[in-house]
């Protein structure tokens, strides 16, 4: 059987309306005749900027017969069951992360949606041995996580603020031309 499990909607959709409102943003930096180099740092921002959200948009952790994978833009990494060496916890303030030692190492944030089912799925799929107590730890207290949450929504309003300070008639007074 094959499972997936997919990014919070509840941060897929503050990153999504960021990545529309901050092209405005964006286009008015090139829009405004920089010297070649700021250009090219703010392109390099830019496209690192949608990369990453993007990313974080489409990731999946899939968890089928054969082992675990997780899938984003930049490819896909996988670490069958019979090749899992060791499977822990870690955690840094209410970050968590699931760290699965194998031929290909993969850590699993706790942003993901039904993340302890996603723990207890793994507990039950993987050799029993290869267990560490973190990883116990981790199940026993899985945090939910809600200040990525806020986060993305705070970048939402700061971009909207931007654009009205660029766009808007009452906002040109506040230039920095």
């Amino acid at each position: 059987m094959k499972n997936v499990y997919k990014i919070k909607r509840a941060l897929v959709v503050p990153m999504a309306i960021a990545l529309v409102i901050s092209l405005p943003v964006f286009l008015d930096v090139f829009r405004r005749g920089y010297e070649t180099r700021y250009v090219v740092m703010a392109s390099l921002l830019v496209i690192l900027f949608y990369l990453f959200t993007v990313n974080n948009m489409i990731k999946r952790v899939v968890l089928d017969e054969t082992g675990i994978s997780l899938r984003g833009l930049f490819g896909t990494a996988k670490a069958p069951f019979d090749e899992i060496k060791r499977v822990d916890g870690i955690r840094f303030g209410s970050r968590q992360f699931i760290a699965l030692t194998a031929r290909k190492n993969l850590l699993i944030p706790n942003n993901f949606e039904r993340f302890s089912s996603l723990v207890e799925e793994i507990e039950s799929r993987v050799p029993k041995e290869t267990i560490a107590d973190g990883f116990l730890h981790l199940k026993e207290h899985i945090v939910n996580r809600k200040s990525d949450i806020t986060m993305a929504w705070i970048v939402v309003l700061l971009l909207v603020l931007c654009n009205v300070l660029l766009f808007f008639p009452h906002g040109r007074m506040f230039s920095f031309d």
